[in-house]
């Protein structure tokens, strides 16, 4: 998969969403990270029920993980991301069981 493109300095990602009281997580991609081979790397935002809001998700607290467990000491480059996705998850972005799940 190619980049998409995020410049090498970028240093956040701007989310807009219409909230139902759940919490999200935004999840970046590399190319080797949809075969589990790298981890991907999230980040969890939850907007309020009925209310628009956006969130800066500063790429420097983003958390590696591999299938829903951290991973510790990866650096992230925004430059090498390859995908982006959104999800109600489970657990959050540090692998705790996620309060706002339901």
């Amino acid at each position: 998969d190619e980049p998409l493109g995020f410049p090498p300095g970028a240093e956040a990602i701007l989310v807009t969403a219409e909230g139902d009281g759940r919490q999200y997580k935004l999840t970046l991609h590399t190319a080797d990270s949809w075969t589990m081979s790298v981890p991907a790397w999230s980040h969890d935002f939850r907007p309020e029920p009925g209310q628009v809001g956006t969130w800066k998700l500063p790429l420097r607290d983003f958390k590696a993980s591999k299938q829903g467990r951290p991973v510790e000491g990866a650096v992230l480059s925004p430059a090498m991301v390859t995908g982006v996705g959104v999800g109600h998850s489970l657990y959050d972005m540090h692998g705790r069981p996620n309060p706002h799940f339901g």
